[in-house]
């Protein structure tokens, strides 16, 4: 008995380390919650202390999983990861007190997963870290089941990945006879069987006759604490650089269009890195390189003051082919850590001539709640400037494939240090690159079908707070009566 329950912690904590962070893989997210199922109730240790051994593999599980890919060092990291994992056993810890297999029957193995989702939900939407984290984006290779965020989000996959935990733990707990004559876990095996096949057939449907032909550069890694020490220590010497990296960038993006005859390039985030000035100039050269090529450009900038009064501002300018800057978006994601000035929490998009275009820069993809504009406003094409680093290099590009499947657009993802990627409306990847540098180059599909998603939002989320919420309220009052009654 002791021997197997070690099993199913130490199960429990290698799949949760697998599932998350910098590692990701899909199996282990399906395993992780079975095993901690398994080791919750299928043990003679008081349930305290049994949640006390959840939480500890939880936390050296995350810590490992995470570290590098947050902007956390350290023992802060530590507290953090404390704090992660003690959400995530708050999931046990109610599920517990709600439900108990031995004497309930199938439809209570609802409530692991509405538990589960219900914890989720409030995570993601009360986050200002976004969407990290949700188990959902272990299943990016797995396009048949994650077709689903088109009607859920994400909050669907971790629904069904969870339900079937608690359908399996149900059936071992009561015995394979009894759940085999049981049309529970039937009925749960066909709709995930259901739900996979119509993702299968989502897959084979037409994306979209007309294309786009878009190119992206990432011409040089920005090391941003060389250029931060210049700026502090050697201003002009940032000034000569930055504007070094600018005229790389405009020269890059002549030769990508003769190279490609692409309708529009896209930088990288920090690409237009400089002071103000040296920004604006590289806006008025950018625009006058975009007329005379006749293609659109997307020039990110990132603008910083060297006397201090200003607060650096990071933006993405889009510039048609008449050298008119069709829009500016402002990035609102990430500005607490960054230091940077926080622009509308929105997509922003525009109609154009190439079709109706939106742009978010890196930390603003990390937001499902925001990105479903791009899918209620009918965006044919989503445009991602990123800058990552190496602890969430490629977590950080797949994530943003997600918002393509949610809304049903076509994806265009250009990184320095990270994943560049380019998806149609389903998540197929049509091309992606890596490195320091390197170019991405694709015909980009106008997508035909539109995502029920964006105009149901976390429906489910809602449903199954509402579920949590009068469950409990039910076992409190029972509990109550039990107590006047004793």
């Amino acid at each position: 008995m002791i021997a197997r329950n070690a099993a199913y912690l130490l199960l429990y904590g290698l799949a949760t380390l697998l599932s998350t962070g910098r590692f990701s893989l899909a199996i282990a997210a399906w395993l992780a919650p079975i095993m901690g199922l398994l080791f919750l109730y299928s043990n003679h240790q008081k349930a305290s202390v049994r949640l006390r051994w959840l939480f500890l593999a939880s936390w050296v599980a995350l810590s490992i999983a995470w570290y590098g890919a947050t902007p956390i060092w350290g023992l802060a990291h530590l507290v953090f990861m404390a704090f992660n994992a003690a959400v995530g056993v708050c999931v046990y810890i109610l599920v517990w007190w709600l439900w108990q297999p031995k004497v309930r029957g199938f439809l209570w193995t609802l409530v692991f997963p509405a538990v589960y989702v219900s914890v989720e939900t409030l995570s993601i939407s009360g986050s200002p870290f976004g969407s990290f984290g949700a188990d959902a984006y272990s299943q990016v290779n797995f396009l048949p089941f994650v077709q689903l965020t088109s009607i859920t989000g994400l909050l669907g996959i971790s629904f069904l990945m969870t339900w079937t935990a608690s359908t399996l733990v149900w059936c071992f707990i009561k015995g394979r006879a009894r759940s085999l004559r049981h049309p529970g876990p039937w009925s749960m095996a066909a709709l995930l069987v259901a739900v996979i096949g119509w993702g299968g057939w989502q897959l084979q449907q037409p994306v979209g006759a007309s294309t786009v032909r878009i190119a992206g550069v990432t011409a040089q890694s920005v090391d941003m604490h060389q250029y931060m020490n210049w700026f502090e220590s050697d201003p002009a010497r940032f000034d000569e650089q930055s504007r070094a990296l600018h005229r790389l960038y405009l020269e890059s993006s002549e030769e990508m269009v003769a190279d490609t005859g692409a309708q529009l390039v896209v930088w990288p985030e920090l690409a237009g890195l400089g002071t103000f000035d040296s920004v604006e100039q590289l806006l008025a050269d950018a625009s006058e390189l975009a007329a005379r090529l006749g293609v659109y450009l997307l020039v990110p900038s990132l603008s910083l003051d060297t006397d201090g009064e200003r607060v650096a501002l990071n933006q993405a300018h889009l510039i048609d082919a008449g050298g008119t800057t069709l829009l500016q978006h402002v990035k609102f994601g990430g500005n607490f850590i960054e230091g940077t000035q926080p622009g509308p929490v929105q997509v922003s998009w525009v109609d154009s001539s190439l079709g109706r275009i939106g742009v978010l820069i890196c930390w603003d993809a990390d937001f499902p709640d925001v990105v479903r504009e791009a899918g209620r406003m009918d965006l044919d094409f989503l445009i991602v400037v990123a800058k990552d680093w190496a602890g969430i290099d490629p977590l950080h590009g797949e994530m943003a494939i997600f918002r393509a499947m949610e809304n049903r657009v076509s994806l265009f993802r250009q990184a320095d240090s990270g994943l560049s990627v380019a998806t149609d409306p389903y998540g197929r990847v049509l091309d992606k690159a890596q490195g320091a540098e390197h170019r991405l180059f694709v015909d980009l599909p106008t997508p035909q079908s539109t995502a029920l998603y964006p105009r149901l939002g976390n429906l489910l989320g809602t449903l199954c707070l509402a579920a949590v919420l009068l469950l409990s309220a039910a076992k409190g009052g029972q509990s109550l009566r039990r107590r006047h009654w004793q």
